[in-house]
């Protein structure tokens, strides 16, 4: 049976603000960052609890760390000022730590955070955007970068495209140039690197549910979700309007300045 798309939309109050990101769970609980103007951001999560940003955030990412905390990262610093924040239900900021320029996407496993960078970052000055990957604990505090921690078996990252959590101990990414699947364990410092067909090169998000993988926008199909095994041809699922980011399990988020929607793909 060809795979089907289940879309569930979600809007937000506007009096929150413009829509800036947002992290949405397995079961529905969701924090977004919003833009209150005069650059002034507050996080907000799906139980309307609310919490006041410091000033100065231009790019806000914003995730959950476990059930009481919350990360918020700017993709970018000045003069390698702190841009990552660890913050508590109460509002405190636990934490403050450098998570390196150009920041393409953030993604919380169990224990840490992976964060992934442009080319910018890659081939700029501010550590450790150059290892690609870089991968902090919940403190904030840097664990190891993937292009010196895996040495000769890292895949060259100049542009990591898009990265997604497949499970609490194993991250899935595809980068510039060779654009592979790689599925890595980041304790064992271990993985798995599956070729992808030319034609699903350069897609701008990623999920993944077994050993199925789900991309949107390559090369060659600009606009669709496509699903893909290793060894099959790929399968075309649905158009749609992007951009979208990959979620846990099969699933995509897209999002605009009062909601956002989320993608699930359906296989029976």
């Amino acid at each position: 049976m060809k795979p089907q798309i289940k879309e569930q939309a979600t809007e937000i109050d506007r009096s929150f603000g413009i829509g800036k990101d947002y992290d949405v769970t397995r079961s529905g609980d969701w924090v977004g960052v919003f833009d209150k103007g005069h650059g002034k951001h507050q996080v907000v999560r799906s139980d309307a609890h609310l919490i006041c940003l410091p000033d100065g955030l231009r790019y806000p990412i914003v995730r959950f760390l476990g059930s009481d905390n919350f990360l918020v990262v700017d993709s970018r610093t000045d003069l390698g000022r702190p841009n990552g924040m660890i913050i508590n239900r109460e509002g405190t900021v636990r934490s403050t730590f450098l998570a390196g320029d150009a920041i393409d996407d953030v993604v919380v496993l169990g224990d840490l955070i992976a964060v992934t960078y442009f080319d910018e970052g890659v081939f700029g000055e501010h550590p450790p955007s150059n290892e690609g990957i870089a991968f902090f604990d919940f403190e904030g505090r840097f664990v190891w970068g993937y292009r010196t921690g895996m040495a000769g078996s890292a895949v060259d990252i100049s542009d990591c495209y898009c990265a997604v959590r497949v499970n609490h101990s194993t991250l899935a990414f595809s980068a510039y140039q060779t654009f592979d699947i790689v599925r890595i364990r980041p304790h064992e410092r271990s993985q798995v690197v599956n070729k992808l067909p030319e034609e699903l090169h350069g897609a701008g998000a990623l999920t993944t549910r077994r050993e199925s993988v789900y991309l949107f926008s390559s090369r060659e199909y600009r606009g669709t979700i496509v699903g893909w095994e290793p060894g099959a041809p790929p399968v075309e699922i649905a158009h749609r309007t992007g951009p979208l980011r990959g979620l846990e399990y099969g699933r995509f988020i897209s999002y605009g300045d009062h909601g956002f929607t989320v993608l699930e793909i359906v296989t029976s």
